[in-house]
């Protein structure tokens, strides 16, 4: 159980940062399928004018409701807390460290992550949305046709990030809805094993912006993670102090 927490934590901030992401009569572009998406998720404009996001909800368990609080901040700050039965685990980055507690794990004290687990997470770090000026970024992006999620005809967009680094290249397919043009699947790979993220319950936050409320992370041989955002605040001032790792005293 206390491994599965710990996972369950990195999988909930990789999945809520990527999250945080009609047949036409001619055939459609690629980037006009991008300019559509920004347009559903409350225009490039606001997009880019994002700074900081706070979104506050719960993860039904066995042991309970767990309540989850993420905030992430421009550059590339996250933080991600969860409450369980009193005791709060935290994983962090704060531009440079990546870092949690776990009193699971029979420790209050914060501890630097290496490896994998602190790669995955600066992975996701970049807090704006990856579609933005996407190839000044050095990502390639690709529309592969349509494919079939649940019944549903989806548009499938393959992202390859950080293209042609052999250190940072990852891939993520992304499915958008047709009509909509919101992302309601995305797929990706932490340690050789696939995570697929299903968004849906879309709904406008101040400023416009619209963010989705359930979240569904999936993965093979796992029971589904589920995630209810309650409330979502956004460009409030966020201390950089929450996301840096705690000096000692």
């Amino acid at each position: 159980m206390k491994k599965l927490l710990q996972l369950g934590l990195t999988l909930i901030f990789v999945c809520i940062t990527m999250a945080w992401v009609c047949t036409a009569v001619h055939a459609q572009t690629i980037d006009e399928i991008i300019t559509k998406y920004h347009e559903s998720m409350g225009g490039l404009d606001k997009l880019k004018a994002l700074n900081s996001i706070k979104l506050s909800g719960k993860m039904p368990t066995p042991m309970g409701d767990f309540s989850v609080v993420i905030l992430k901040k421009s550059p590339n700050f996250t933080r991600t807390e969860m409450d369980i039965q009193g005791q709060l685990m935290v994983q962090a980055f704060d531009g440079e460290t990546a870092w949690m507690i776990n009193p699971m794990m029979g420790s209050t004290e914060p501890q630097k992550l290496e490896g994998e687990m602190s790669k995955s997470i600066i992975d996701q770090s970049e807090f704006e949305d990856p579609f933005i000026d996407y190839a000044s970024k050095g990502h390639e992006v690709s529309l592969e046709g349509d494919e079939i999620i649940e019944g549903v005809v989806r548009f499938k967009i393959k992202m390859v990030m950080n293209k042609n680094n052999d250190e940072d290249e990852r891939t993520q397919i992304y499915f958008l809805d047709k009509e909509l043009y919101l992302p309601l699947l995305v797929k990706t790979r932490i340690n050789d094993m696939e995570i697929n993220t299903y968004m849906s319950d879309y709904q406008e936050v101040d400023q416009g912006l619209i963010v989705a409320f359930h979240i569904e992370i999936r993965m093979a041989g796992q029971p589904s993670q589920i995630i209810s955002i309650d409330s979502v605040e956004v460009n409030k001032d966020i201390n950089d102090d929450l996301f840096r790792f705690p000096a000692s005293e």
